[in-house]
């Protein structure tokens, strides 16, 4: 799966670009401790490698979602018995 993080423009847009990419379902909640449940709920459907372009431009202008995105991964790979999400950063 390919995810490219340019040109957004804000939290909601970042959660809405989420949402398409990962087929989470319409009761998203369009933040991150939904974000961190809904990857739960499609564990099973879950690529196995995750590239994020222009990762660089997430992280400067939104350094605390790119953190809080991060985080949400590291927790899902700490919690999952069957699968781990692997993120390749591509600038």
């Amino acid at each position: 799966m390919i995810i490219d993080l340019g040109n957004i423009n804000s939290s909601q847009e970042l959660q809405l670009k989420l949402k398409t990419a990962f087929g989470f379902a319409d009761d998203y909640g369009m933040n991150w401790e939904s974000f961190g449940k809904h990857l739960t709920l499609v564990e099973i459907d879950l690529p196995f490698e995750i590239i994020l372009r222009n990762w660089k431009s997430l992280e400067r202008d939104f350094p605390s979602e790119a953190e809080l995105f991060k985080e949400k991964i590291s927790d899902f790979n700490r919690g999952s018995l069957e699968s781990e999400i692997e993120i390749e950063q591509v600038y």
